[in-house]
C-alpha cells in the first residue's frame, strides 16, 4: 500500500508534466502548420485524459510491481507499443486529423514513432553517461575505503 500512495504522488507530478508538454507541442504544431492560437476546450478535457493514462501506462511497463524482470529496451518498446494504441484510439475517437486519409495516418504514426525514438535515445543516454558517472564515483570509494 506503501508503495501505491508513493507512486500517485509521483504520478500527479508526471501528470501535470504529460499535461503541459501536451499542451505546448499541440499549440506549436498548430500554430506553425495551421495558425491556429486557441485551443478547444474539448481538447483540454483529452490532454486531461491522457495524462491520467500515460503515468498508468509507464508504472505497467517501467515499474517493478507488474512486470518483474524485463529489459530496459523490451520494457520501452512495451510502453512505446501501448502508448502508440492509446494515442491512435484517442485520435479516431476524437477525429484529431482525417482518419480515412491513409497518408495522415502515415504522418501520425511516423511522428509518434520518432519522438519516442528521440525521448528513448536521450534517456538511454542519460542512464549511460549517469551510470558511467556512478561507476566512477564507487570505484573511487572502494579505493579510498580498502586503504
Amino acid at each position: 500500500m506503501k508503495r501505491f500512495v508513493e507512486w500517485i504522488g509521483s504520478a500527479k507530478a508526471y501528470a501535470s508534466l504529460v499535461f503541459t508538454g501536451e499542451v505546448l507541442i499541440y499549440t506549436a504544431i498548430k500554430n506553425m502548420l495551421l495558425g491556429e492560437t486557441a485551443l478547444p476546450y474539448s481538447m483540454i478535457w483529452q490532454f486531461l485524459a491522457l495524462a491520467v493514462i500515460i503515468p498508468f501506462l509507464q508504472m505497467l511497463c517501467f515499474g517493478d510491481m507488474v512486470i518483474k524482470n524485463l529489459r530496459s529496451s523490451l520494457r520501452l518498446l512495451l510502453f512505446s507499443l501501448k502508448l502508440l494504441c492509446t494515442l491512435s484510439i484517442f485520435a479516431l475517437i476524437f477525429h484529431w486529423f482525417p482518419v480515412h486519409d491513409p497518408m495522415a495516418w502515415i504522418v501520425f504514426v511516423v511522428g509518434i514513432l520518432a519522438a519516442e525514438s528521440i525521448l528513448g535515445l536521450s534517456l538511454h543516454l542519460y542512464f549511460r553517461i549517469t551510470g558511467q558517472q556512478y561507476t566512477e564515483k564507487l570505484k573511487l570509494y572502494k579505493e579510498h575505503h580498502r586503504a
